[in-house]
């Protein structure tokens, strides 16, 4: 529990909406502790907030990988000028002169299992692998932060309902880019791709379930270094070449070498729709948004019936706040192939994200005519209860 010293009056004609889950109190007591320091609580973001509080328990992402669309509608809205502010949990606690609670405190391997309800195997796993550190060791006994465990906790979760960890890296990219310092453990995060079963690189290179269940006979192919291209090492593979080592560098998930290899098939067969289109998706997943963006367009230029690139350029423009254009981009994909469910999905999320809820409901119903099963249709179908 939080405890203020004393109202200030700071947030006197503020209106405050919490975005994400927070560690140091339940939505309920941060409802009460705005308004005895003068501001209006509100549980949705309209263009009247003023101030929108990032919990810290974890990452403030939703169900689907993606940043919590309460996050995106304020970012969204700080961008066409309004005097919305985003800050994490601890600045308002700071702010309002209030101790921390277990924010600021920090835990003991065990007293983090309990807290998190994590088997005490698979966070001695995540220690060993470096997911985790230590925040500080005092008589042999070291403390752990509350934030970043459970940021790991809640990003393993995600992984395991079937969120890609290329989803959830350009969410946290994002995330990077608007709160600032974030942790990324997704580096020692791995997906085995035959059977899509989570697992954690150790330092001596063996793979273990989060569990703490080691995984043998399993040899992990040694990482691949990024091409260096000269002239003549160019003209030794033709276009088809390197587009398919691109292809191969993308499900290695080592995105830089995809682009490379994209570069140089562009450069040795010229202009390709289905290469830029892959370049463009390489460009997305390394958080190069506004390359992705352009590429996005040279794909539609050369070829304007290519439905998942206005798919995709709709969510390359609503990382940037251009809503609009993006339903339009998303509508553009639909009328080409009204049974894309992806594109549903997304204009539905961006049609919420501006107050347009009607519209939202026939989207996300179509999705889930589409895709019944999986973390999407899950996700829909929490959004149709909060809608309807």
């Amino acid at each position: 529990m939080v405890q203020p010293l004393a109202s200030t009056g700071i947030l006197q004609g503020q209106q405050v909406a919490l975005a994400g889950r927070l560690a140091s109190m339940t939505a309920r007591e941060a409802e009460r502790l705005v308004q005895s320091h003068g501001g209006r609580f509100t549980r949705r973001i309209s263009r009247e907030t003023t101030l929108v509080i990032v919990g810290r328990d974890g990452w403030p992402l939703a169900r689907d990988g993606r940043p919590t669309p309460k996050l995106r509608r304020a970012l969204a809205l700080a961008k066409q000028g309004l005097p919305i502010e985003v800050i994490p949990e601890e600045e308002l606690l700071t702010r309002l002169h209030c101790s921390h609670g277990r924010l600021q405190r920090h835990f003991t391997l065990r007293e983090l299992a309990q807290m998190l309800s994590v088997p005490l195997a698979r966070l001695e796993v995540w220690l060993r692998s470096g997911l985790i550190s230590p925040t500080s060791e005092s008589d042999g006994i070291r403390y752990f932060d509350f934030q970043h465990v459970a940021g790991v906790k809640s990003l393993c979760e995600l992984v395991r309902s079937g969120i890609t960890t290329a989803r959830l890296r350009q969410s946290l990219s994002r995330l990077r880019g608007w709160l600032g310092d974030l942790n990324d453990p997704l580096s020692q995060l791995v997906l085995l791709d035959n059977s899509r079963q989570l697992v954690v690189r150790l330092d001596n290179g063996q793979m273990a379930e989060p569990t703490g269940q080691m995984l043998l006979g399993f040899e992990t192919e040694p990482a691949q270094p990024a091409p260096v291209v000269v002239p003549w090492m160019a003209n030794q593979r033709s276009a088809t070449e390197w587009f398919e080592i691109g292809c191969q560098a993308e499900q290695r998930e080592n995105f830089q070498q995809a682009v490379d290899a994209y570069r140089q098939a562009l450069l040795m067969g010229g202009p390709s729709a289905e290469v830029c289109f892959n370049l463009a998706n390489a460009l997305c997943s390394l958080g190069d948004y506004a390359r992705a963006s352009e590429r996005y367009r040279q794909v539609l230029e050369l070829d304007p019936n290519f439905w998942e690139a206005w798919n995709n350029l709709g969510t390359v423009l609503t990382y940037d706040g251009e809503n609009e254009e993006a339903i339009a981009a998303y509508r553009r994909a639909l009328k080409l192939h009204p049974l894309y469910a992806d594109a549903h999905y997304n204009l539905a999320d961006t049609l919420e994200d501006l107050g347009r809820a009607e519209e939202a409901i026939e989207h996300w119903r179509a999705y889930l005519d589409l895709e019944p099963r999986g973390a999407g249709a899950r996700y829909a179908v929490e959004r149709l209860h909060e809608l309807i």
